[in-house]
């Protein structure tokens, strides 16, 4: 029984990390894009299509930023929960 519920939630985080990558992968690439909209518009003097592709540059990099410091969080909390797992265990032997 425990082993299923192991097997299901390995499962889990890995569709769940497949997720993040597909994620991470489109932002960089909207990024790129970005920063070729801008590079168009102002080649052709389209300020309407520089600046779709500044928007569109600075709110994928900002997702990108966003994902990056919510993965520092999860392995400091990860981290964190071990250190305290630990300590709980090494007082419990202690006893």
């Amino acid at each position: 029984m425990e082993s299923t519920l192991v097997d299901k939630r390995s499962q889990i985080t890995k569709v769940n990390n497949a997720t993040s990558l597909i994620e991470l992968l489109a932002a960089i690439i909207l990024c790129i894009f970005g920063m070729f909209l801008a590079e168009l518009g102002n080649e052709i003097n389209s300020p309407i299509i520089y600046w779709s592709g500044i928007v569109a540059s600075i709110s994928a990099a900002g997702y990108i930023t966003m994902k990056f410091l919510t993965a520092i969080m999860g392995f400091i909390n990860t981290y964190l929960d071990l250190k305290e797992r630990t300590q709980r265990k090494t007082s419990k032997t202690n006893q």
